[in-house]
């Protein structure tokens, strides 16, 4: 797995379980909905914020007061709901397309080899008789 910024959503299945160093829990308060953080945390915005203010070299840190101090436009509870639920819909869409596109490319990597096999087994060329049979009918 390689380094970088990386966040995970917890539900109740996954208590009890421990923070280690370089965890931040993050919990939304009542003009916060949680689907809402999720994207914003995830979002290209807070990951160049994170990496504009992160000190150490071997290790990088980023203390809660930081995280706090991220800047955001904040809309109202109902409108955040609304963002969290599209943005939700359109990533289950990107991954049903990403899934589409593996079956398809699979099935051309399938194809190739087939007719690979088939083009050095000598299946794929016709005697020149029947070829000139053929055309003549």
């Amino acid at each position: 797995m390689k380094a970088g910024l990386k966040y995970a959503v917890l539900d109740e299945s996954d208590v009890p379980c421990l923070l280690v160093q370089r965890v931040a829990r993050l919990r939304c308060r009542e003009h916060l909905d949680n689907r809402f953080l999720v994207h914003l945390i995830g979002s290209l915005k807070f990951a160049r914020y994170v990496l504009g203010i992160q000190t150490g070299l071997s290790v990088p840190h980023i203390s809660g007061k930081q995280i706090s101090d991220f800047a955001f436009r904040k809309p109202g509870i109902s409108e955040q709901r609304k963002i969290g639920a599209a943005i939700d819909e359109l990533a289950s869409n990107v991954t049903a397309l990403e899934r589409a596109s593996r079956e398809k490319l699979a099935g051309l990597a399938d194809l190739k080899q087939s007719i690979l096999q088939k083009a050095f087994s000598g299946e794929l060329t016709s005697p020149p008789a029947q070829i000139i049979s053929e055309a003549a009918e």
